[in-house]
């Protein structure tokens, strides 16, 4: 009888590996890999400025948050010690100071605030109280002016606003 490669079967014992199956390969190929690179990629690219105006968003309400702080600061102050305290805007170098005030981290030196600084990254656009880049609170801690500061981190703008009675918020 003679025997041909198709009719000769392969009688596999209990715990043998047919051999015929073993050249499978396991992993990712170029083109699976080239795939999900371009996936995260777009993925990737829909969310960074979305991050960035958040981030944004983020940094002007900060700033925004610490005038607020600030100047609830000193109008406690001023009450408090029955004196005036100054606050001066400085728009061009993108911060203020609280004349006469120490800061609380360090006590040699006055109460002040770079919004350039890695905290804020922010940008100080105008002070306006009464035609005025500085404020002022009494002994009873009325301003001396209404008016408002405005901040900016990217495109978002953040405003705070003191009123003649005093009240100091974010708009």
């Amino acid at each position: 009888m003679s025997l041909n490669r198709q009719s000769v079967r392969y009688r596999l014992e209990p715990g043998q590996n047919d051999c015929r199956h073993q050249h499978r390969k396991t992993g990712l190929t170029i083109i699976e890999l080239v795939v999900v690179m371009l996936i995260l990629g777009i993925l990737g690219a829909t969310a960074i400025p979305k991050f960035q105006a958040s981030l944004a968003s983020f940094r002007a309400q900060s700033a925004a948050s610490r005038i607020v702080g600030d100047l609830k600061f000193a109008k406690r102050f001023a009450q408090q010690t029955s004196a005036t305290v100054v606050i001066q805007f400085d728009v061009p170098g993108n911060g203020y100071l609280l004349v006469g005030v120490a800061d609380a981290d360090r006590p040699s030196q006055a109460h002040s605030v770079d919004f350039s600084e890695a905290d804020f990254k922010s940008r100080l656009v105008s002070a306006d109280f009464g035609g005025t880049s500085n404020l002022s609170f009494n002994f009873d801690g009325h301003p001396s002016a209404a008016g408002t500061v405005v901040v900016r981190s990217g495109g978002t703008l953040e405003t705070v606003e003191v009123t003649s009675g005093g009240t100091i918020s974010k708009l």
